[in-house]
Protein backbone atom coordinates (compact mmCIF):
# COMPACT_ATOMS: atom_id res chain seq x y z
CA UNK A 1 0.00 0.00 0.00
CA UNK A 2 1.04 3.57 -0.55
CA UNK A 3 0.89 5.85 2.46
CA UNK A 4 2.64 8.93 1.17
CA UNK A 5 3.24 10.93 -1.96
CA UNK A 6 6.98 10.22 -1.66
CA UNK A 7 6.40 6.44 -1.62
CA UNK A 8 4.07 6.71 -4.59
CA UNK A 9 6.53 8.70 -6.66
CA UNK A 10 9.41 6.36 -5.81
CA UNK A 11 7.56 3.08 -6.38
CA UNK A 12 5.77 4.09 -9.56
CA UNK A 13 8.46 6.29 -11.14
CA UNK A 14 6.19 9.32 -11.20
CA UNK A 15 7.22 12.90 -10.73
CA UNK A 16 6.36 14.38 -7.35
CA UNK A 17 3.74 16.64 -8.93
CA UNK A 18 2.02 13.75 -10.74
CA UNK A 19 2.01 11.69 -7.54
CA UNK A 20 0.61 14.62 -5.57
CA UNK A 21 -2.19 15.17 -8.11
CA UNK A 22 -3.17 11.49 -8.07
CA UNK A 23 -3.04 11.27 -4.28
CA UNK A 24 -5.22 14.33 -3.64
CA UNK A 25 -7.65 13.48 -6.42
CA UNK A 26 -8.41 10.10 -4.90
CA UNK A 27 -8.08 11.20 -1.27
CA UNK A 28 -10.77 13.85 -1.70
CA UNK A 29 -13.04 11.54 -3.68
CA UNK A 30 -12.74 8.82 -1.03
CA UNK A 31 -14.11 11.13 1.66
CA UNK A 32 -17.18 11.65 -0.51
CA UNK A 33 -18.02 7.99 -0.17
CA UNK A 34 -20.82 7.23 2.28
CA UNK A 35 -19.33 3.91 3.42
CA UNK A 36 -16.58 5.31 5.69
CA UNK A 37 -19.10 7.66 7.31
CA UNK A 38 -21.63 4.90 7.95
CA UNK A 39 -18.91 2.67 9.38
CA UNK A 40 -17.74 5.55 11.56
CA UNK A 41 -21.22 6.17 12.93
CA UNK A 42 -21.90 2.48 13.56
CA UNK A 43 -18.60 1.94 15.36
CA UNK A 44 -19.02 5.06 17.47
CA UNK A 45 -22.52 4.02 18.53
CA UNK A 46 -21.40 0.49 19.38
CA UNK A 47 -18.46 1.85 21.37
CA UNK A 48 -20.64 4.30 23.29
CA UNK A 49 -23.20 1.64 24.17
CA UNK A 50 -20.51 -0.83 25.22
CA UNK A 51 -18.85 1.71 27.54
CA UNK A 52 -22.14 2.70 29.14
CA UNK A 53 -23.69 -0.73 29.49
CA UNK A 54 -23.32 -0.67 33.26
CA UNK A 55 -23.81 3.04 33.96
CA UNK A 56 -26.40 4.27 36.41
CA UNK A 57 -29.60 5.30 34.74
CA UNK A 58 -29.46 8.98 35.78
CA UNK A 59 -25.90 9.39 34.53
CA UNK A 60 -26.44 7.39 31.36
CA UNK A 61 -27.30 10.24 28.99
CA UNK A 62 -24.34 12.46 29.92
CA UNK A 63 -21.92 9.54 29.90
CA UNK A 64 -23.36 8.33 26.58
CA UNK A 65 -22.87 11.73 24.93
CA UNK A 66 -19.33 11.98 26.30
CA UNK A 67 -18.31 8.53 25.09
CA UNK A 68 -20.08 9.01 21.74
CA UNK A 69 -18.09 12.18 21.05
CA UNK A 70 -14.88 10.51 22.20
CA UNK A 71 -15.64 7.54 19.95
CA UNK A 72 -16.27 9.79 16.95
CA UNK A 73 -12.92 11.46 17.53
CA UNK A 74 -11.06 8.15 17.84
CA UNK A 75 -12.71 6.60 14.80
CA UNK A 76 -12.10 9.69 12.66
CA UNK A 77 -8.43 9.32 13.53
CA UNK A 78 -8.60 5.62 12.65
CA UNK A 79 -10.35 6.29 9.32
CA UNK A 80 -7.82 8.99 8.43
CA UNK A 81 -4.87 6.82 9.37
CA UNK A 82 -5.80 3.46 7.84
CA UNK A 83 -9.01 3.16 5.86
CA UNK A 84 -8.83 6.20 3.57
CA UNK A 85 -5.14 5.64 2.60
CA UNK A 86 -5.96 2.01 1.77
CA UNK A 87 -8.87 3.07 -0.45
CA UNK A 88 -6.75 5.76 -2.10
CA UNK A 89 -3.87 3.35 -2.69
CA UNK A 90 -6.15 0.82 -4.34
CA UNK A 91 -7.70 3.44 -6.61
CA UNK A 92 -4.30 4.84 -7.59
CA UNK A 93 -2.98 1.37 -8.43
CA UNK A 94 -6.08 0.69 -10.56
CA UNK A 95 -5.64 4.00 -12.38
CA UNK A 96 -1.93 3.37 -13.04
CA UNK A 97 -2.63 -0.15 -14.29
CA UNK A 98 -5.36 1.17 -16.60
CA UNK A 99 -3.03 3.84 -18.01
CA UNK A 100 -0.22 1.31 -18.60
CA UNK A 101 -2.46 -1.02 -20.63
Amino acid sequence: MYFSIKDLSLQESLSREEAKKLWYKYFLSSWGSIIPWLALLMLALMHAFAINAYSKELEFFGAFIHSFLKSIFLYVLFVNAFIIPAIVSRKIRQELNRVRQ
